[in-house]
C-alpha cells in the first residue's frame, strides 16, 4: 500500500484489457481432507467508457487516447491528466475537470476541488470539499473540518485523517492513524498501522486496523453494514418477478376460460386471443433474464464473504461493534490478534491463529 499509486497512464492505441471466458475450477481438499466444492465462475463485465475502443471480437479494449485508466462501475475509461504545479487554493481558484487531476502541492482549506477521474495529492487537503469519480490518492492527510467532505467513487488511499468526512465506493486504507473521523465505504477498511480514535468506520466489505479507540476512553464504533443499493435492487428483481408471474396466472387463466368457448368466439376475440398467447413467451424470457440479474446480484453478495472485523493489536473500552444487526460495546479492553465475527448467539471473539502464508487459514 505504500506505493500504491493511481491507475496507470497509457498511450493512444494500447491495449487495455483483454478479457477470458470464465474457466470452471475444479474440487479440491482442505488440510483435513475434507471436499472444498469449487465455486462457479463468473464472467466479467466491462463496458466501454469514454476515450476506449473495443475490438470486432469484442473481448480486447483499446485506449482512444493518451490519458489515466479507470475502471469503475464496470466500465473502462482513459481520461485526459490535468497536472497542478503547486497549490490549489486563491491563487488557482476552484477545480473542475473531466479527467484525471495531479496536484502537485496541497489543496489549501475553503477550496473546492472536482474530478470525474483520479485525484492525486502531492501534498495535505485540509478543510476542503474533494470529488473524485475515480480513486483519491492523498501522500500526506487530510484534516478536514464540519461542513466540509471527501469523496471518491474508487478507493480512497491516505496517510491520516482528522476530524474528516469520508465516503468511498471501495476500499478506504489508512496508513497511520484516523481521529475523530468518519468514513464510509462500499468495500472494505484497512487500516495496518496506527490508531483509530474517536468517530465511526462504516463498510461493506471487512475492517482490518491495530488499535481502535483509546485509554481516554473515546467512543468509537466500527461498523460493517448491507450494500443499501444492492439489497434494494435484488429486492425491486424481486418484486418485478412477482409481477410478471401475476400476470401470467392471470392471462393463463383467462386463456383457459376462453378456450372453452372458442366455437362461440368472434373473429376478433379468436385474434385476440391468439395475441394474448403469443405475449407469454416474451413474458417468460423477460422473466428469465429478470432472474438471471437477481442471481448474478445475490453472487456478489455472497462474495463479500463472512463479514468481520480484525483487531491486531488491542481495541479500548467503548469501542462499539456492528455487524449486520448484531452489536458489541466492549466494556474492557480486547487484546488481539482476534476477529470479531456473528456467530450463533450474536457478535464474538476469535483468535486470529498465525498460519504459513498461502494456507486455507491464512486466507479466512
Amino acid at each position: 500500500y505504500r506505493e500504491r499509486t493511481g491507475d496507470p497512464a497509457v498511450d493512444e492505441g494500447e491495449l487495455l484489457c483483454r478479457v477470458h471466458p470464465p474457466v470452471f475450477g475444479e474440487d479440491g481438499r482442505d488440510v483435513l481432507g475434507n471436499r472444498l466444492p469449487a465455486e462457479k465462475p463468473k464472467a466479467v463485465r466491462v463496458r466501454c467508457g469514454a476515450n476506449v475502443n473495443l475490438s470486432d471480437e469484442g473481448n480486447e479494449f483499446f485506449a482512444a487516447s493518451n490519458g489515466r485508466v479507470r475502471y469503475s462501475k464496470q466500465m473502462l475509461s482513459v481520461d485526459p491528466v490535468y497536472v497542478i504545479q503547486g497549490n490549489v487554493g486563491l491563487e488557482s481558484g476552484n477545480i473542475e475537470h473531466p479527467g484525471a487531476l495531479i496536484v502537485e502541492g496541497d489543496i489549501e482549506a475553503g477550496a473546492r476541488v472536482r474530478a470525474d477521474g483520479d485525484i492525486e495529492v502531492s501534498g495535505i487537503i485540509e478543510a476542503a470539499d474533494v470529488e473524485a469519480g475515480g480513486s483519491l490518492v492523498v501522500r500526506r492527510g487530510i484534516t478536514g473540518a464540519e461542513g466540509h467532505r471527501i469523496t471518491a467513487g474508487g478507493r480512497v488511499q491516505v496517510r491520516f485523517l482528522v476530524e474528516t468526512e469520508v465516503e468511498a465506493g471501495d476500499d478506504v486504507i489508512v496508513e497511520s492513524e484516523m481521529v475523530n473521523s468518519r468514513v464510509a465505504t462500499k468495500g472494505s477498511f484497512i487500516m495496518p498501522g496506527g490508531r483509530l480514535v474517536g468517530g465511526s468506520v462504516t463498510a461493506q466489505g471487512n475492517i482490518r486496523l491495530r488499535k481502535a479507540g483509546s485509554e481516554g476512553i473515546v467512543a468509537t464504533r466500527l461498523a460493517i453494514e448491507v450494500d443499501p443499493a444492492l439489497a434494494r435492487a435484488i429486492t425491486e428483481k424481486e418484486n418485478e418477478m412477482k409481477s410478471i408471474r401475476d400476470s401470467l396466472k392471470k392471462i393463463k387463466e383467462t386463456l383457459a376460460a376462453l378456450k372453452r368457448k372458442k366455437d362461440a368466439l368472434s373473429n376478433g376475440a379468436r385474434e385476440a386471443l391468439a395475441k394474448l398467447a403469443g405475449n407469454i413467451s416474451g413474458m417468460q424470457a423477460t422473466l428469465q433474464s429478470i432472474e438471471s440479474d437477481r442471481q448474478e446480484l445475490l453472487a456478489l453478495l455472497r462474495n463479500r464473504g463472512r463479514p468481520q472485523i480484525v483487531i491486531q493489536g488491542v481495541a479500548h473500552p467503548e469501542t462499539t461493534f456492528d455487524i449486520y444487526t448484531h452489536r458489541l460495546r466492549l466494556r474492557e479492553a480486547l487484546m488481539g490478534p482476534m476477529r470479531v465475527v456473528v456467530g450463533r448467539n450474536g457478535l464474538e471473539f476469535q483468535p486470529v491463529v498465525e498460519s504459513s502464508p498461502g494456507s486455507r487459514r491464512d486466507k479466512q
